[in-house]
This record gives structure tokens, sequence and C-alpha cells, in this order.
């Protein structure tokens, strides 16, 4: 039989939702002032590091962070993306120059 603390409870699932949701809408600046505060303690930083502000530690954080930026497509992602989302068919050109 598997070990029952294998599996995350759902309050667990619940709180990694919510801080994910959190990190995810943070702004530009509460992003940059939290780097800067980490680049600024680094010596005595560790991973359990709470901030009380945003309410999570530094590791939470960071895998939150990480995960979000990775979902959200780049905006020149996004520009190619659109471009060949509408992509000119060629039998299209070629009706077109038959009818010249």
């Amino acid at each position: 039989m598997e070990n029952e603390n294998e599996f995350i409870t759902f309050p667990t699932w619940k709180k990694y939702i919510v801080m994910s949701c959190f990190v995810e809408r943070l702004k530009v600046k509460d992003k940059r002032f939290i780097f800067y505060a980490m680049r600024q303690n680094m010596n005595e930083l560790s991973h359990d590091y709470f901030m009380p502000q945003y309410g999570m530690t530094v590791g939470e954080f960071s895998v939150f962070h990480i995960l979000a930026e990775t979902r959200r497509p780049r905006k020149e992602e996004f520009k190619n993306r659109k471009a060949r989302s509408n992509p000119v068919e060629d039998d299209d050109m070629d009706q077109k120059h038959e009818s010249d």
C-alpha cells in the first residue's frame, strides 16, 4: 500500500492554486521589488525566507513565477502565432493569378 503522505490534500492543492494566481497577477513593480530584495539579501536568503507582505516564501514565489512565465507567450511568439494562424493559401493565390 502506498504512503498516505505522498498524496496532496485538497487544502494544500487549493493553497497552491491561490498562490499561483496571486503570483501570476502581481504587478511588474512588485515582482521587481521582490527580485531587488532577493539580490540585496542574497547572503542570508534561503528558499524558506518568508515575505509577510506577500504571504509566501521566496521558494514558493520562485516556483510560481517560473511556472507563470513559461505559460505566458512572449510578445514575439504571439505575433508569430498570429501571423501563422492566417496564412495565405497557395490555391487562393493561384486562382487570383488565373483570373488576371
